[in-house]
């Protein structure tokens, strides 16, 4: 299946399922070519989530200036966070070993989660 039919499955089932307040099925190729130009360049995976994303916070028919919102999000999100480390090494104080922990399980001295 190429992206722009995964694109039309996408945009026919949130037509089913979503509130589209009125608007007539003879629209949805119409609706479906609005959703392509707009979304012809997003990478597959970031169209999915997007969609997926929607389908859990909205009760409504997405435009494509929406999802295209919640692709460009994920992708900086993704680049933003692929520069960081998966892990840190780590040597704890009166040791001579240092140890390899997972970046997220390091707790930071003198932070604290505002409660």
């Amino acid at each position: 299946m190429n992206k722009m039919q995964v694109l039309n499955n996408y945009v026919k089932q949130s037509y089913d399922i979503f509130n589209t307040y009125g608007k007539q099925t003879s629209a949805i190729e119409n609706i479906c070519m609005a959703f392509w130009v707009v979304l012809k360049d997003v990478e597959e995976e970031y169209i999915h989530y997007a969609f997926g994303h929607w389908l859990r916070e909205r009760s409504n028919m997405p435009t494509p200036s929406e999802i295209l919102d919640i692709c460009r999000k994920k992708k900086s999100d993704d680049v933003k966070y692929s520069n960081m480390p998966q892990a840190l090494e780590y040597k704890p104080k009166d040791t001579q070993t240092s140890v390899t922990v997972p970046w997220y399980k390091m707790k930071i001295e003198g932070f604290e989660k505002n409660k």
